[in-house]
């Protein structure tokens, strides 16, 4: 292999745990082994070598105008566990020796973490995260090496029962609104397509003591996708 930056990155592999599964819950051990394949082509003087878990929220805004607009992508890390796997105490540096390396990690993905948020609209933003591997290098102007692999992290928690939720009330006119949710419980990401139901109904002030029923004026809408 070349002894370029992406060439030296190629040579980096991360395997999970759990037969190296990519799904985790909140709460749940994300473990495993980075491996480093050292060609020797260059001699590699590092700091240290950390294996990091992050997590990142990802959006885009819009500038200029509708003539000349442009788009830029904003990762904000909101969350970020690391873990020096290799380093030397005695000195500031160390030269890597050429050969195959591997080095086992175990970072703890909190269960206060939200759950992974998949994009849903075009430019629309989204939750991920990322086991990163960085080989730290020991001169300033030399850039990092580093890999990563993303992991889908699924919140734990008790079932929370689902129930219908209804609201009610009326104006000084005497109209009255009538609003029923199916479902009072939604997932981060679904859609909601449980129908709301609107009722509205207006009495007459003039005959609704004589027959209230037949001098009701009705108005029902179902909203199945919101």
């Amino acid at each position: 292999m070349g002894s370029g930056l992406s060439a030296l990155a190629a040579n980096i592999s991360i395997q999970f745990g759990k037969n190296n599964s990519t799904v985790y819950q909140t709460g749940e051990l994300v473990s495993g082994t980075a491996k480093f394949f050292n060609d020797a082509q260059i001699e590699l003087k590092l700091k240290n070598i950390i294996v990091e878990l992050v997590g990142e929220l990802v959006y885009t805004t819009t500038r200029g105008s509708n003539f000349s607009k442009s788009t830029d992508i904003h990762v904000v890390p909101f969350f970020t566990e690391r873990q020096i796997v290799r380093s030397v105490k005695t000195k500031d540096d160390f030269v890597l020796e050429s050969g195959i390396h591997s080095w086992p990690f175990a970072l703890r993905v909190l269960d206060c973490l939200p759950s992974t948020l998949e994009q849903t609209r075009y430019h629309g933003p989204f939750i991920r995260y990322v086991v990163r591997v960085q080989l730290i290098r020991s001169e300033w102007y030399q850039k990092n090496i580093q890999k990563a692999s993303f992991i889908i992290v699924q919140g734990h928690s008790s079932p929370i029962p689902i129930m219908k939720s209804e609201y009610e009330d009326k104006n000084r006119k005497d109209v009255h609104m009538h609003a029923r949710l199916q479902k009072n419980t939604v997932i981060a990401g679904e859609k909601l397509s449980s129908p709301v139901v609107y009722e509205c109904f207006i009495m007459l002030p003039s005959d609704a003591e004589s027959n209230p029923e037949q001098n009701d004026v009705a108005f029902k809408e179902n909203s199945e996708n919101l």
